[in-house]
């Protein structure tokens, strides 16, 4: 957690200079700078390896936030659709699920195979 300004030390020209060069060479100035926010057992915690190996995780949570957002877009969109064609044609949008799907819908041999084995 960074310290309120009052009780941080401004760095010179010279030290800032020094402080970014360190960064740049990918050395830590000190602990709790930004590339560097601190050590475990002397060994530095470098903000760009952290950042490089969460890289690939959070490309895979954000592929997945953007399927559920367009999930939920499409059947929002398909709500609509059904509900307007349902006002249209003056019947309820069970009926049109119902007309324009459910009846539409046949089974495939592997599905008959099991509905012949359970009974159905």
């Amino acid at each position: 957690m960074n310290a309120p300004r009052s009780c941080t030390r401004r760095l010179s020209a010279s030290e800032n200079d020094e402080r970014r060069e360190q960064e740049r060479r990918g050395e830590c100035a000190e602990s709790g700078s930004r590339n560097c926010p601190g050590a475990v057992n002397g060994e530095p915690l470098r903000v760009d390896a952290i950042n490089e190996r969460t890289r690939a995780y959070l490309y895979k949570l954000e592929m997945r936030v953007y399927a559920v957002r367009k999930g939920i877009l499409d059947r929002r969109i398909n709500d609509l659709l059904i509900i307007a064609e349902a006002n249209k044609r003056k019947v309820g949008a069970e009926e049109i699920v119902r007309t324009q799907v459910t009846d539409k819908i046949h089974p495939t041999d592997g599905c008959r195979d099991q509905q012949v084995l359970r009974g159905a």
